[in-house]
């Protein structure tokens, strides 16, 4: 296939899946390569397939890549391009995106948590009781999770089916606000705001404290909203 209509698409891709997207440079509709690795520095990416540049390509395996020699030739652009378009013609767009598609995906122990959880958030909002006491008690549980987002998923199930003014449910989720993952911390803050009674002292305290001591916007920015929730300024 043409360069300037394949080319723009992986980037796209590879922007969107790479961890250090920022770091991809392109130019001209090529993709050139990252700059933040350099020959020693290890990638983040579990890319498995070849990206074409016009200063040769760079393949992006297992956690690391590897720069072609320099003195490659547009033949090896081609060939890349080839190999890519016949990948895609034979097997569809599948073939080239599935595997890193599989490498972002959570560990499949986390997928099954989060379905789970998602489950019986539904059957506690429909039928109550038991059903909502059992979803508590796993989202409470899955606030100590190892994956993130297993954590995140804990947090929105026990803001999804707590009382409003569970203080023991809403203090559990907000000492997730310290989390080291900042989606967890966003999703904390914004469920404290759901989750304890309006115009609650210390729950209102806990936010203005987040505010004054976020390093981030996102968290900033999430314990304010969850203050004016409490405050009855909207929802």
């Amino acid at each position: 296939r043409n360069k300037k209509t394949d080319t723009p698409k992986l980037a796209m891709f590879l922007r969107a899946e790479c961890a250090a997207a920022r770091a991809l440079r392109v130019r001209g509709g090529v993709v050139w390569g990252c700059s933040n690795c350099g020959a020693a520095s290890p990638h983040t990416t579990r890319l498995h397939f070849v990206c074409p540049g016009s200063l040769g390509t760079r393949k992006f395996l297992n956690g690391g890549h590897r720069a072609s020699s320099s003195s490659s030739s547009s033949s090896s652009d081609s060939s890349a391009l080839s190999d890519l378009s016949q990948l895609v013609a034979t097997g569809g767009p599948s073939a080239l995106f599935g595997g890193a598609g599989a490498a972002f995906a959570p560990p499949p122990e986390t997928e099954a948590l989060r379905d789970r959880l998602r489950r019986l958030g539904h059957e506690a909002e429909k039928h109550g009781g038991e059903h909502r006491a059992e979803a508590l008690r796993e989202a409470l549980k899955a606030l100590h999770a190892d994956h993130p987002l297993a954590r995140l998923a804990g947090v929105h199930t026990a803001a999804r089916v707590a009382e409003r003014g569970d203080r023991p449910s809403w203090e559990a989720v907000a000492a997730l606000v310290a989390d080291g993952d900042e989606l967890v911390q966003v999703g904390a803050a914004r469920a404290v705001g759901r989750m304890a009674e309006p115009g609650d002292v210390d729950a209102l305290d806990l936010l203005q404290r987040v505010q004054r001591e976020a390093s981030r916007d996102p968290l900033r920015l999430a314990a304010r909203d969850a203050e004016a929730r409490l405050r009855g300024q909207f929802g």
